[in-house]
């Protein structure tokens, strides 16, 4: 299974042997692994003066100096017969026994950490505890420490497997999930899928009951409702490669608490292993190792940030971190994060600019609508143009309107091809047929990556037409390239004059009809000189 970068760290069952008994023994050296910065307490429960390695048993058991009897005196035979019941039991069941005995008021008989590298055991029963802070999803844990013979040094390995989870994003033109993706605004198909994995199996064991929620959190965006599922898979590889499906979770369960709605959704099992599925014929409970595979369904927020670094979405589980019990028997239900993981999803902005195209001045009373060409689908546009909406009805869709400085914005557009249908002609100009054009976008991970906000980032972005009637790169005479920072990218839509023939402000027509007058006069005379001449 995968690791997180910090394991969850646990001291392991240490059952050091000898090949005689002995009266006494020297003490033990404790330390941590090299590059382990964990801070590790220590409580004696028990000691003894000697230690059989054949029968694995110890003689002249005492109370030890964090035990709940007195120090140094004898333990009763009715409590080493208690602890002998648990000896090959899991270590919860052990840790719940030993519970009994540990005086938890009292001060550590030990402490490991940056400053004290060892510590120095007589023979006998330890507990010890990882009390290192929770931020980088370390678990607190207790472990029984078995010491029989100081001539051997003892370490603690931190090699616990924790739960993780990492957070992915459908990019619809591959229909494949990565860490980035872009789309349109007002898109309702923007797939999002959370893997989580279980700790493997001798840890999982280790638990009664295993709490684990995921707790998502998403950024100019916003939850689609009911699109949420929850599958768990075996043989996991990765985000594209998820393994052979075990079972649909039943999410309706009473042991299964969602919320989801706006930009929050959690998801919280209260007991992975007792999990029921949609099909009640698998047996309840999530297996040791196995991942648990949710997706659901957003779209964009009207504000969503164009270009630069997109638009960060984090996912987050909490997960039980204490396998042992109390000293009822209950099982201790402390929890612990995982780091946040996130997914980034990116959108861009087209900017036009009618002009006329002999003279590129700009110009107003123009009107298009934009339809994207993998879906057939005409734009549906708000009032600060932003798209809201897609429709395949061509008169639902907005018909853009160029301001009084002839621009048509349209904000929130996927990479790919696009077409605008000219739908109001600018007096004195000649309709255009439909301009194609397509948005192109490279989106990269970023090289010194700030989590959450930076770790991705448009590279490169850019617009290519086919059209005679679109002059990309420009707005009016000024070449302006395409914007990876903001998103945005730019084209001049050319129309041409319908006539070239003077209006009002010109010499005018009166001066034709004028001249026109004249040269009939003319040629009347001639006639009638002609006729005369000829008589």
């Amino acid at each position: 299974m995968k690791r997180m970068k910090k394991l969850m760290a646990i001291i392991t069952a240490v059952v050091m042997t000898m090949a005689m008994s002995a009266v006494a023994f020297a003490d033990a050296t404790l330390s941590r692994e090299t590059g382990d910065t964990h801070t590790y307490e220590v409580y004696q429960i028990f000691t003894a003066t000697s230690y059989d390695s054949t029968s694995g048993q110890f003689s002249g058991i005492k109370y030890g100096a964090n035990s709940t009897g007195t120090l140094g005196s004898d333990v009763s035979t009715t409590v080493l017969n208690a602890l002998s019941a648990v000896n090959s039991s899991s270590d919860a069941e052990k840790i719940a026994v030993i519970d009994n005995y540990w005086n938890q008021t009292k001060a550590a008989f030990a402490t490991i950490n940056n400053t004290t590298a060892t510590a120095s055991l007589p023979t006998g029963y330890y507990l010890i505890k990882d009390t290192t802070t929770s931020t980088d999803g370390d678990s607190i844990n207790f472990h029984v420490v078995t010491v029989s013979d100081g001539s051997t040094a003892l370490t603690i390995t931190d090699k616990r497997d924790v739960p993780t989870v990492q957070k992915y994003i459908k990019e619809d033109s591959t229909n494949t999930y990565g860490k980035a993706a872009d789309y349109s605004k007002g898109e309702e198909t923007i797939g999002f899928r959370l893997v989580g994995t279980l700790p493997a199996a001798a840890d999982y064991a280790r638990y009664t009951r295993y709490n684990y929620t995921f707790t998502d959190t998403l950024t100019k965006m916003t939850y689609v409702a009911n699109s949420i599922t929850a599958k768990v898979y075996s043989g996991y590889t990765n985000a594209n490669s998820l393994g052979t499906l075990y079972g649909t979770l039943d999410l309706t369960d009473s042991n299964v608490s969602l919320t989801a709605n706006g930009s929050s959704i959690v998801l919280s099992f209260n007991d992975t292993k007792t999990a029921v599925y949609t099909d009640n014929t698998i047996a309840a409970g999530i297996p040791a190792g196995y991942v648990i595979v949710v997706e659901y369904n957003a779209k964009f927020t009207n504000d969503a940030v164009t270009g630069a670094n997109g638009n960060p979405n984090s996912v987050k589980v909490t997960y039980s971190n204490n396998p042992n019990l109390d000293s009822t028997g209950t099982p201790i239900n402390t929890t612990e994060d995982t780091p946040i993981d996130y997914a980034y999803a990116f959108t861009y902005e087209f900017d036009g600019l009618k002009v006329d195209s002999t003279t590129n001045q700009a110009l107003t009373s123009a009107g298009f609508k934009i339809r994207d060409e993998s879906g057939n689908k005409y734009a549906i546009i708000n009032s600060s143009n932003v798209v809201t909406g897609w429709t395949t009805n061509e008169a639902s869709g907005t018909e853009i309107l160029t301001t009084n400085a002839g621009k048509i914005i349209v904000n929130g557009l996927d990479a790919g091809t696009y077409t605008l249908r000219e739908t109001k002609v600018p007096t004195g100009y000649s309709a255009i047929a439909d301009v194609p054009f397509t948005v192109t976008a490279t989106i990269s991970a970023v090289a010194t990556p700030t989590a959450g906000s930076k770790e991705y980032e448009v590279t490169a972005i850019g617009i290519a037409s086919t059209s005679a009637d679109m002059k990309v790169n420009y707005q009016g005479a000024t070449a302006t390239s395409a914007n990876a920072t903001n998103g945005k990218v730019y084209a001049n839509i050319l129309n041409t004059p319908t006539s070239t023939l003077p209006t009002t402000g010109g010499i005018g027509t009166r001066m034709f009809y004028i001249i026109g007058g004249a040269l009939m006069v003319f040629a009347a005379a001639v006639l009638v000189l002609k006729r005369k001449m000829a008589k």
